[in-house]
């Protein structure tokens, strides 16, 4: 009975002068089923290799019916489709392929392996799929001019026919595999769900649904280790040398994701490859204008560089022909030399092509994730230490904390007494501890304080306070971090790690937080790169800042020469010690400790990592 009702949805009505047979037309095309001798005909041109999907014996067959079904109704020819494909091997076969789709000219285009919806055969197979390629991998070692492979399942569900797929998108260089295994290590492990049997889609043109904000997924446990493996097994199978710059490059994508995640939740983004539409150059474009915004909202830097629109506008006038040419001439100067996303060196057509094909596999592997939260998101946490362990390399007097040493000297400093005394005073502007660190590196002070922090405001009871205090906890408890940016500050001179701060403290939930390019020793009055407390100077002591309540930092140590890095003239003013050093000296920390006390308030705290 469920099958008659499956058929009766899918269109099949009674073929006339017969008995318990069904037939549904395809144009001058018919499929039937002879419910009497259990036997699905599936007419004179769809090819079957074998009889075994063409009785009633297993429940497999009838998804390979709905199956057939919607490829028919997708405008797929039916001499194009072929049942039970089989191939021969040295060891007999490899098995069957329920369903091939070739082209016109007979090479093979889609593989479908269908499973039943109910129990656990899809899913069986599906976890297959996802440990070692599974029968689809077998199956494209034989065909590899294959583009699409697929798992799919189907069912009815009330009145209407639900369908699932897994799809495997063949790419150039899968083809170029020995064997499943290599095919399985290549792959990049993010089957898509759509893109054949969609409104949106023709036959013989794969497009999957562009992303928007909602469709992200909120980042788990497991994703963070499978992102990182992901990502190593990309730079070893491109054969990516130089580790320390990929990783510097994938910080650069992460500030290309951050800024496009700042959209409506309808919007569709900009950060992702689209299947069907995108080509190399189309898609470096759009990242190359999502990182000049990134530059320019979150660093607050204006990148050189020429947009096509921004073309179009300054050129309005100049003909058609001659502004496609122009352009065509801006692309090559923008793209195909070592840009921001050169991962393996630019420097022609064919490395372009190279590098532009990693750049893909990694945003592929980043862009259904979401990475911007407002709250510490411990999974992405834990990525971004991974990165930075791993793969970004540590110049001349520089020392990354570590996280538990971070840690320890915050818990060890006097957040909660500073911020309850604040609240208590009540001062709209000066609610909560302001905070700087004048050496940020990867930015793990800045994030750890912030932490700490926002866990106090969340354990306050906002009743107990004035209207003004009250309004500004509550909004703080519903937008964590939300206040950082008017009480954190964090100062890098490497620009390398400015970039790594700032999208750290995307990363871990805060990213409104002041990270500024510049010098930590750098002149109060004149300094062109400080801003806002950074500007202010003592009316007593002209040396000093003193807006801070809390400094907390792993400054440089042990720099050679460091003085011949300075102005000399700036620096004999701003600093008492700096006379008592020699040009020879190393001891940079010395006027880093006297840079603490001009910054910090009369009752201010610091702690921080120092040599002896």
């Amino acid at each position: 009975m469920k099958y008659k009702k499956l058929i009766q949805a899918l269109g099949f009505t009674p073929k006339e002068n017969t008995s318990g047979i069904f037939q549904k037309k395809y144009g001058k095309y018919a499929i039937e089923i002879d419910f009497e001798k259990e036997y699905f005909n599936f007419g004179n041109k769809i090819k079957a290799e074998s009889k075994t999907t063409q009785n009633f014996s297993q429940a497999e067959n009838w998804v390979v019916l709905e199956c057939v079904d919607r490829l028919l109704k997708k405008g797929y020819k039916p001499q194009n489709i072929t049942l039970e494909k089989t191939w021969k091997t040295g060891h007999g076969t490899s098995g069957r392929l329920d369903v091939l789709v070739t082209r016109d000219n007979g090479s093979a285009y889609l593989m479908i392996e269908c499973k039943t919806w109910g129990g656990t055969e899809f899913d069986k197979e599906f976890k297959n799929l996802e440990k070692n390629g599974g029968q689809l991998f077998t199956y494209f070692q034989q065909d590899k001019d294959a583009d699409i492979i697929m798992l799919y399942a189907s069912e009815l569900n009330g009145n209407q026919i639900q369908f699932r797929n897994e799809i495997v998108k063949i790419e150039d260089d899968y083809r170029q595999t020995g064997n499943v295994k290599d095919f399985f290590e290549r792959w990049n492990k993010l089957p898509k769900t759509n893109g054949v049997f969609e409104s949106w889609v023709t036959p013989y043109e794969f497009k999957s649904k562009s992303l928007t904000k909602k469709d992200l997924e909120v980042l788990k446990q497991e994703d963070s280790s499978f992102i990182f493996n992901r990502f190593l097994e990309i730079l070893r199978h491109n054969v990516v040398s130089d580790k320390p710059n990929a990783f510097n490059k994938i910080f650069t994508l992460f500030l290309c994701k951050i800024v496009d995640e700042n959209r409506n939740e309808n919007e569709q983004l900009h950060f992702q490859w689209i299947e069907g539409q995108d080509n190399h150059i189309s898609f470096q474009k759009r990242l190359t204008d999502l990182y000049n915004r990134g530059m320019l909202e979150l660093l607050e830097k204006k990148v050189t560089d020429v947009s096509d629109s921004e073309f179009d506008k300054q050129f309005l006038q100049v003909e058609e022909q001659y502004k496609e040419k122009f352009k065509e001439i801006l692309t090559e100067i923008r793209l195909k030399k070592n840009n921001e996303f050169a991962i393996k060196e630019v420097y022609d057509d064919d490395s372009f092509e190279e590098n532009a094909k990693v750049v893909k596999e990694v945003v592929e592997l980043l862009q259904v994730y979401q990475i911007r939260y407002n709250y510490r998101q411990q999974f992405l946490s834990d990525f971004f230490e991974l990165l930075l362990t791993t793969g970004l390399k540590q110049e001349s007097g520089q020392f990354f904390t570590p996280v538990p040493i971070a840690r320890f000297i915050i818990k060890s400093l006097p957040f909660p007494e500073i911020t309850d005394k604040k609240i208590e005073e009540g001062n709209k502007n000066d609610l909560l501890p302001i905070i700087i660190d004048y050496a940020a590196g990867s930015g793990h002070f800045i994030t750890e304080s912030m932490e700490e922090i926002q866990k106090h405001i969340d354990s306050l009871d906002e009743k107990k306070f004035n209207p003004t205090t009250k309004r500004a906890i509550k909004k703080w408890k519903e937008d964590q971090f939300d206040w950082a940016e008017d009480y954190v500050y964090g100062i890098e001179k490497d620009y390398r790690l400015v970039k790594t701060a700032k999208v750290s403290c995307y990363l871990h939930g805060d990213g409104l937080a002041k990270v500024i390019h510049g010098d930590g020793l750098g002149d109060f009055s004149t300094s062109t790169e400080f801003k806002d407390l950074l500007k202010e100077t003592d009316k007593t002591y002209s040396q000093d800042n003193k807006q801070f309540d809390v400094i907390i930092s792993n400054p440089p140590y042990s720099v050679s020469a460091f003085k011949g890095q300075m102005n000399e003239e700036k620096s004999k003013k701003a600093f008492d010690l700096y006379d008592r050093l020699t040009d020879q000296s190393s001891e940079i920390e010395c006027l880093f400790i006297e840079r603490t006390k001009q910054l910090l308030k009369d009752g201010g705290v610091a702690g921080g990592y120092f040599t002896k």
